[in-house]
């Protein structure tokens, strides 16, 4: 067995030390992550009202007769497409 030296304090002290530093890191970390998150679910609550709008602004864009965006482009530019053929 080792006997108690008169530098036990010190040691002492510095694990009480790192065990602070690493208990203040973590809590730091942890902060961190839950900011990121609120950012993220912000963000992405954000992304699905932005679609919803879009949906909604589409759905009250529609083209008459039938037709969707799709085939409206291809007919629009159809005779500039085929123009060289």
């Amino acid at each position: 067995m080792r006997e108690a030296a008169a530098g036990e304090g010190g040691r002492r002290k510095k694990r009480l030390f790192v065990a602070l530093r690493l208990r203040l890191r973590v809590r730091w970390l942890a902060a961190v992550y839950r900011r990121s998150l609120r950012r993220l679910r912000a963000c992405y609550a954000e992304v699905l009202r932005d679609l919803v709008e879009g949906t909604a602004l589409m759905g009250a864009l529609r083209l008459p007769g039938g037709i969707d965006s799709a085939q409206a482009g291809a007919a629009s530019f159809g005779p500039i497409a085929t123009a060289g053929f």
